[in-house]
């Protein structure tokens, strides 16, 4: 008897034991005691901090100017920054078929390291050729959302960052980028860790030379948008990087109200069957006093800012990549892909139509279906690779 109670005291003793130190075999390790209003509170003051120290003009070498360089993609995305200073930073590649376009250009700009690469969002049409610059060049830094994606684009370059034993840097809002004195470099979203759509976590990037400022905004819509202006964010900024293609789904008047950009440079495929840019952007950047500028109507788009005045110049192309892969807005039911119709079948209500089956450079053949209705249009795209249909993602977007 006396056995059994000194057992059963043990196990009392050992059990408290665990519960003062916070062990147990469930326990989950965790590397910050501070409460949720204390966490608020400092991404608040991080925050205040960041918006004061972007707003300060930087200091300025006489003669060396900032050149930034919106690569002619058509329906995608490809920014080359290159610092007075020596550094260059790639926002986003294209698709997959643009790795060429993109290599010789960044070449041609004597480019031989990419001190940051910033993968906005893990979408074809932002990183598709992104593995192959990361190949091509010395690379200093990888800053990317912490969202990842089944799709073999996004596995290629989470491959290619591994093969050459870089880390990823998350990409959230008050990340400051070291690009040097020069200039200022200031991450304003993504301000949240869960979104339903996966363009607002795209990362948006801030630049600073002398007074001149630049908005990078990948692909960031209405609620990133304004989870950036309730920050308190000085949003003001001379070159706006037009969000989503320009379309609908961005560049709200709030917004555009507290960008109040000089020039808007929306990278845009000619043809494109989304209908980018829409029409109420091109109002609202109109209304807004800024001087638009189009990548399917100019070509690749260089400002070059000398910390005081801004040039913009154009660069003709011939560079027709293909379009990208749709973007999810809402879900959308499971569809089965018959193969497309030999003529146009009519009804009272809608027209389908069947277009040309395009073959990208890599040798995959997709599919294109487009449904067009009275006054608006849904845009169902369903790519079919080496056999294997991949997720269908759509675009339900009201023109």
């Amino acid at each position: 008897m006396r056995s059994f109670w000194k057992m059963k005291l043990t196990g009392i003793f050992i059990a408290l034991l665990l519960a003062i130190s916070g062990c147990s075999s469930n326990a989950v390790p965790t590397t910050s005691t501070a409460s949720a209003a204390e966490q608020h509170q400092t991404q608040t003051q991080d925050q205040q901090t960041a918006t004061s120290n972007d707003t300060a003009p930087t200091t300025v070498v006489p003669g060396q100017k900032l050149k930034v360089s919106y690569i002619d993609v058509g329906q995608a995305d490809s920014i080359l920054i290159q610092i007075p200073n020596g550094k260059n930073v790639l926002i986003d590649a294209g698709n997959n078929g643009d790795a060429n376009a993109i290599t010789s250009y960044l070449k041609k700009q004597d480019v031989s390291k990419l001190d940051i690469v910033i993968a906005t969002h893990p979408h074809e049409d932002h990183i598709g050729s992104m593995d192959t610059q990361i190949k091509t060049f010395d690379i200093g830094q990888v800053i990317m959302p912490k969202k990842d994606s089944t799709t073999q684009t996004y596995k290629d370059l989470i491959t290619a960052i591994q093969n050459k034993g870089l880390k990823i840097t998350e990409a959230k809002a008050g990340l400051e980028l070291d690009l040097g004195s020069e200039v200022n470099a200031l991450l304003l979203a993504p301000n949240s860790a869960n979104y339903e759509d996966v363009n607002n976590y795209s990362a948006v990037l801030k630049l600073s030379y002398g007074t001149n400022t630049f908005l990078f905004e990948g692909d960031a819509q209405e609620q990133s948008e304004n989870e950036m202006i309730n920050a308190g964010y000085n949003l003001k900024s001379d070159v706006l990087k037009v969000g989503h293609h320009g379309s609908n789904t961005s560049s709200t008047t709030a917004f555009l109200t507290k960008v109040q950009p000089k020039y808007a440079v929306i990278s845009v495929g000619k043809g494109n069957s989304y209908g980018h840019p829409a029409n109420v952007t091109m109002d609202s950047l109109t209304n807004i006093g800024a001087k638009v500028y189009r990548a399917d109507l100019s070509g690749t788009i260089v400002a070059e800012s000398d910390g005081t005045n801004i040039t913009i110049n154009t660069i003709a192309t011939e560079v027709q990549p293909r379009a990208p892969t749709p973007t999810v807005s809402q879900s959308v039911a499971p569809v089965s892909v018959a193969p497309a119709p030999a003529q146009a079948t009519a009804s009272t209500n809608s027209t389908v139509k069947s277009t040309p089956t395009p073959t990208s450079s890599t040798g995959l053949v997709c599919i294109m279906y487009i449904i067009q209705k009275p006054r608006n249009s849904i845009f169902l795209h369903v790519h079919i690779c080496q056999l294997q249909i991949r997720p269908i993602r759509s675009l339900l977007e009201k023109l």
